[in-house]
């Protein structure tokens, strides 16, 4: 399913069939530095990840997971997604991993921009959060091009995929915000 899309992406539901794209950065030390899942060290890992814990999400009730794929080439390259939704609150927490080769060239700015769109107009979100680790600069540049505003910092929040805790950075974009934005 399709849920949004922008002038160079669309950002739609995640299928098995693109597994060898997400096993190319989940393999990838310096893409998954700052990421709480291991590195993939097989395509099967990749296939396992997929079945047990992006393909199943609509049973659980949560939002399904979606990845970013390219219109000029239909390659996935990276993830951009909702994380962590609580319903009854209207809200959700935006989580992403973009191929190393794509870096620095505007798409996780414009895929988040869109999610938060499809976030508050579609899924009736009231609040959106997202966060880095404390040392993850490039994903702290992308969130405050976005437009979220800083709430504070986690201590020792997050376990990567090491099994070593990071201190969090937490933001946060309200709906009314973000209409007030949109309407200049």
């Amino acid at each position: 399913m399709q849920y949004g899309e922008t002038e160079r992406l669309i950002l739609r539901t995640i299928t098995r069939d693109d597994a060898s794209d997400v096993y190319e950065y989940a393999s990838d030390d310096e893409t998954i530095e700052y990421l709480t899942f291991q590195k993939h060290t097989s395509i099967s890992m990749t296939y396992d990840a997929l079945d047990n814990f992006f393909l199943n999400r609509k049973e659980k009730g949560l939002l399904e997971a979606t990845c970013i794929e390219l219109k000029e080439n239909h390659e996935v390259i990276g993830m951009c997604e909702f994380v962590g939704y609580d319903a009854n609150n209207q809200t959700a927490e935006i989580g992403y991993v973009l191929k190393k080769k794509y870096w620095g060239q505007g798409y996780m700015v414009e895929a988040v921009h869109e999610l938060i769109r499809v976030g508050f107009e579609q899924f009736g979100l009231r609040r959106i959060d997202i966060g880095h680790f404390v040392e993850n600069k490039r994903s702290q540049r992308v969130i405050e091009k976005i437009g979220f505003h800083y709430d504070g910092c986690l201590i020792q929040q997050v376990k990567d995929g090491k099994g070593n805790y990071h201190d969090e950075k937490v933001y946060s974009i309200l709906k009314s915000e973000y209409e007030s934005r949109e309407n200049k």
